[in-house]
């Protein structure tokens, strides 16, 4: 059997519905459901509902599920011995990262990585939300993301960065007292539909702000220093900008989860697991 299929189907599962699984596997959702049919025609049962509201496992999925992860995972884990037994990618990873994180720790990361194991190649990809995508298509083996974007992936956390007020600089207010951060809903609040306090303070969309369509945290700090309002980020999201905005902390403390997330732990290669358990060595 085609393991296409089953990869096809966790990625439903996961995503609650054909229309985002075949957004992120880019198929059309026609043809997504056509596969599943096949699937389900090729074991002879039911594996999903259908509606309204999306697609979950009938019983009889569920009873397979954790068999379909299992074959996956060792159709992975075959895929990566034979290529690196046949030398077709030889100790090489290939790793997502947020913007905020390929511009702060990742950098020394590798090198610190990059002197323990000078022979294996690194291939870097920065980006947003997208990264899920990039994970379930196989373009990124790992990716450093928050947890929010982790969910439904094998999750390796590393650190906690707290969220902070970042407000221009001529901002009158005592830095050293914590910020309500509805007070700072209630002014010209400068955010990404892409970014965690979206996820976090779902009430951020029912107050005026300022909407930026970028996942590049630099983006709104420049906003911020502007003067063109005020925002939260995390602290990590802040180093190198410490001359360019003010920053208060939160009177309810909030933070932001940090890690690597993957499709499968046991089917990374020998490679990509000894980055990870590198990482998992270090300081943040």
């Amino acid at each position: 059997m085609d393991d296409t299929k089953l990869r096809a189907l966790i990625a439903s599962v996961r995503c609650g519905s054909f229309s985002k699984a075949a957004e992120q596997l880019d198929y059309s959702q026609s043809g997504l459901t056509h596969m599943m049919d096949k699937l389900e025609a090729e074991l002879g049962c039911t594996l999903l509902e259908r509606g309204y509201q999306g697609v979950r496992l009938t019983p009889q999925g569920k009873a397979l599920y954790s068999k379909i992860e299992d074959v996956v995972s060792a159709s992975n884990a075959l895929y990566a011995a034979v290529a690196e037994i046949n030398e077709q990618t030889p100790q090489q990873i290939k790793i997502g990262a947020f913007s905020s994180i390929s511009r702060t720790i990742l950098p020394g990361v590798l090198s610190k990585f990059k002197q323990m194991y000078p022979n294996i190649a690194v291939d870097v990809i920065v980006g947003g939300r997208d990264l899920d995508r990039r994970l379930l298509n196989g373009e990124v083996q790992l990716a450093f993301m928050d947890a929010y974007g982790a969910q439904g992936f094998d999750w390796i956390p590393l650190f906690s960065s707290p969220l902070v007020a970042v407000l221009p600089k001529d901002d009158d207010r005592d830095t050293d007292k914590p910020v309500d951060i509805h007070e700072l809903f209630g002014e010209t609040f400068i955010s990404s539909p892409e970014q965690y306090v979206e996820l976090i303070f779902p009430e951020v969309t029912s107050h005026k702000r300022l909407m930026i369509d970028a996942s590049d945290d630099a983006t709104i700090i420049s906003m911020v220093a502007s003067g063109l309002g005020v925002s939260v980020l995390s602290e990590l999201s802040l180093r190198g900008y410490e001359q360019s905005v003010k920053t208060a902390p939160l009177k309810t403390p909030v933070g932001c989860e940090l890690g690597i997330a993957t499709r499968s732990v046991k089917s990374l290669t020998p490679a990509a697991k000894s980055f990870v358990s590198f990482a998992k060595k270090l300081k943040y």
